[in-house]
């Protein structure tokens, strides 16, 4: 879980001296703990969106107004980040080939949280499967009608049945990535 703040407008010394107006507490078993209860949650159940905004509710990260070192390195290390976000983002759309598969043009500027693509198999089956092996994946892409009330638009809700996510953490090394990507296609 993430955010950030661009803009061509504001400078990055004046988004360092915002940031050390916050505080950010890392905790990682709460995170675990809201993974798991996300990941819990049943899309059909009736009360699936009073559930979701009562999970994120009770996760939400408060920010105060002490220094925030972590977020100063990250700032730090946003080069960086971005260079190694890009090369995992195409290590997958190069190594990830699949029948079911269907990638993203790709756009060698974009710098990816996660890698987002097609499936057209039994979505749901290949994520509880990637889960049950220990890789990070999900599939947060709702049509936009059952979230504003809106006209059910066709193409969003056959998106939202078909598209995966694998993150493309700086963390992960490129043989991470090629060892998810072999586990991910034994498992097609």
């Amino acid at each position: 879980m993430g955010g950030g703040i661009l803009s061509s407008k504001i400078s990055l010394n004046s988004l360092r001296k915002f940031n050390k107006e916050l505080t950010l507490r890392v905790d990682k078993q709460k995170f675990d703990e809201y993974r798991l209860k996300y990941y819990a949650l049943e899309l059909k159940n009736e009360n699936y969106f009073k559930n979701l905004k009562d999970l994120l509710l009770n996760y939400t990260f408060v920010f105060g107004s002490d220094l925030n070192p972590y977020v100063e390195k990250r700032l730090n290390q946003l080069d960086y980040i971005c260079k190694k976000r890009q090369e995992n983002m195409q290590i997958y759309q190069k190594f990830l080939q699949h029948k079911f598969i269907l990638h993203p043009e790709p756009n060698l500027k974009s710098i990816a949280w996660r890698y987002t693509f097609r499936y057209l198999g039994d979505r749901e089956k290949l994520l509880e499967r990637l889960r049950k092996v220990g890789i990070d994946c999900s599939s947060w892409y709702l049509p936009s009608h059952l979230i504003f009330e809106g006209k059910n638009q066709k193409n969003s809700e056959i998106l939202s049945k078909e598209l995966i996510n694998l993150w493309c953490d700086e963390k992960m090394s490129k043989e991470q990535i090629k060892d998810n990507i072999n586990i991910i296609l034994s498992l097609l």
